[in-house]
């Protein structure tokens, strides 16, 4: 994913700020203002999975806020959503970048060095799986 582009293209403002949490985006009522901020208390590659993942929130899910905080289970699906696209991303990436070939991926070091949960696992060995550049 080339980040620089998405932001460019979205016409997304980017912000490193001091906060716990490891980021969140917000979009004007009118949609003309978007903001991804991102905790600069964390690792650069947390920060850089972060803004991914804050960035696949306003492509993917813009105007669906009410929608987000109808229900936890609401906001649970459109949380995995977006981290299923968020390990894609991150797959796609990283075999553009090493040349490893799918197969030949160790899932467990992949998830290590990109901070993924476990609870994900299965959501990384299946994308590695199916993955299709």
């Amino acid at each position: 994913m080339d980040v620089r582009n998405i932001v460019k293209q979205l016409n997304i403002n980017v912000y490193y700020i001091d906060m716990e949490k490891p980021g969140y985006a917000t979009i004007s009522a009118d949609k003309q203002l978007k903001f991804v901020f991102v905790s600069n208390r964390y690792p650069a590659r947390v920060q850089r999975v972060t803004l991914i993942h804050e960035l696949e929130h306003i492509a993917k899910q813009s105007g669906q806020t009410a929608l987000y905080n109808a229900t936890v289970s609401a906001k649970m699906k459109m949380e995995s959503e977006i981290n299923r696209c968020v390990v894609y991303e991150l797959v796609d990436d990283y075999i553009k970048h090493t040349g490893i070939e799918p197969e030949n991926i160790n899932y467990v070091n992949f998830m290590q060095l990109n901070y993924i949960s476990a609870d994900y696992e299965s959501v990384v060995k299946e994308t590695i799986k199916k993955y299709k550049g």
